[in-house]
């Protein structure tokens, strides 16, 4: 899971730090007590170490969505599709457990969020499946492509010039892409919500035909059910 080593180490070395200070409260801050001080220092690891390991086994972070289980549509073309971004998402997910940058992280999070969103549109309405060619394949191999060069930047501590505008210009990237995904879920469902308004706006002509209204569906409540 993503992070939970880097938290691990955290929780331990602030527990260390913890213990130590209470020894050294405890001994009055005489610094000249080694014994004490050698007794207090292997409470401190023992206590650092416990923490250590309890931390890695904690998990607070939600279900990866490369880790979703689809069911199959009978449709060869959409569940080869599915299962091909399913692979797909899982590269990226592994990128994401290797890169060190938390808000990079965020934005990966966020890109794989809205793509298995998209998957599900497809497999749940598969006529939707040709609008995602492109997607399939350019967008999303390119966006692991990124990950992969900004990963090997960071694994190998890369700090020249070059590594340096390569690494920002993936972090802006990775931003157009974020943008863009949300735009490609959105785009498919557009014909949803221009059917839904076009059903809300006949239901309001018959209302006010039968008499039953006096005025139409307030905007809000058209905002509501559109959302």
């Amino acid at each position: 899971m993503r992070k939970k080593k880097s938290k691990a180490t955290v929780a331990g070395i602030v527990s260390f730090g913890v213990v130590m200070l209470v020894v050294l409260a405890i001994l009055g801050f005489n610094f000249t007590k080694l014994v004490g001080l050698i007794i207090g220092g292997v409470v401190a690891l023992g206590a650092g170490f416990v923490v250590y390991n309890m931390a890695k086994g904690v998990d607070t972070s939600k279900p990866a969505p490369a880790q979703r289980k689809w069911e199959p549509t009978g449709n060869s073309v959409v569940d080869d599709l599915v299962r091909d971004g399913q692979e797909m998402l899982a590269k990226i997910r592994h990128e994401n457990e290797l890169i060190s940058d938390e808000q990079v992280s965020l934005r990966i999070d966020a890109i794989e969020d809205t793509t298995a969103k998209i998957f599900d549109t497809v497999a749940q309405e598969q006529d939707k499946a040709p609008q995602i060619r492109r997607f399939m394949k350019y967008y999303l191999p390119t966006t692991l492509k990124m990950l992969t060069a900004y990963r090997t930047i960071d694994e190998r501590g890369l700090t020249g010039s070059n590594a340096e505008e390569t690494r920002s210009q993936i972090e802006n990237a990775l931003d157009v892409a974020k943008d863009a995904f949300n735009k490609q879920l959105e785009s498919m469902h557009e014909t949803n919500f221009f059917d839904l308004s076009t059903d809300i706006e006949v239901m309001e002509m018959m209302l006010k035909q039968d008499g039953l209204t006096d005025s139409g569906l307030h905007e809000d409540i058209k905002e509501e059910v559109l959302s």
